[in-house]
């Protein structure tokens, strides 16, 4: 992050800039680093995930969290975090929003010190379930232009079908567990009839 103490958040410009980008475009990223309709399970308010756009100094709830670790001066930022990173993120896609924070000489907003739950009135939700991430990305005609039409284009047809099958096998899931279920109470109700039929 270029640690600097002549700005005020503690990095540098550059590492501002490009941290800023990425808050800009977080909403849209969540599709390429949090691809799969569970990964929302996962990105809730007060589990430390970060469900509320924002970012935060050592701020374990942000989404966004700049970080300085032992051994070097208060208030210097050695690197961040994002939260909604997993193990089927794509980081080059995630990361690549940053590009835009670079030339656009992007801002950072206020830190958010404390649990953004607390701010909930303030903040704006991320999105809270695949769709919401996708329709985010489609909308989003910087990142189009950033990483390629064709390339987002093909990730969002990507994720539908995820989404589609995601409720499909959840609807069949259901749909045969319920039928197990129907099944084992008749199989209950026959014996227990033919049991009281055989002691009449």
């Amino acid at each position: 992050m270029g640690s600097s103490k002549d700005n005020f958040h503690g990095m540098s410009k550059t590492g501002e800039q490009f941290l800023a980008g990425v808050y800009h475009h977080l909403p849209s990223i969540l599709a390429f680093t949090a691809p799969h309709p569970n990964n929302y399970d996962r990105i809730q308010p007060d589990t430390w995930s970060g469900a509320y756009l924002c970012w935060g100094k050592e701020n374990r709830e942000a989404p966004l969290r700049t970080a300085c670790p032992p051994g070097l001066p208060l208030d210097l930022v050695s690197n961040f975090e994002i939260k909604s990173f997993d193990g089927c993120a794509n980081p080059h896609l995630g990361l690549a929003a940053g590009i835009d924070g670079l030339r656009r000489h992007l801002k950072l907003p206020e830190p958010i010190e404390s649990n953004p739950s607390d701010h909930s009135s303030k903040l704006k939700r991320l999105p809270q379930n695949l769709q919401e991430s996708v329709e985010s990305l489609s909308a989003d005609k910087v990142l189009h232009e950033l990483i390629g039409d064709k390339l987002v284009t093909t990730a969002i047809a990507i994720r539908k079908v995820s989404i589609f099958l995601f409720l499909f096998l959840a609807c069949l899931i259901s749909f045969f567990i319920v039928l197990v279920l129907n099944i084992l109470y008749e199989n209950i109700l026959f014996q227990r009839l033919t049991s009281d039929s055989h002691i009449l």
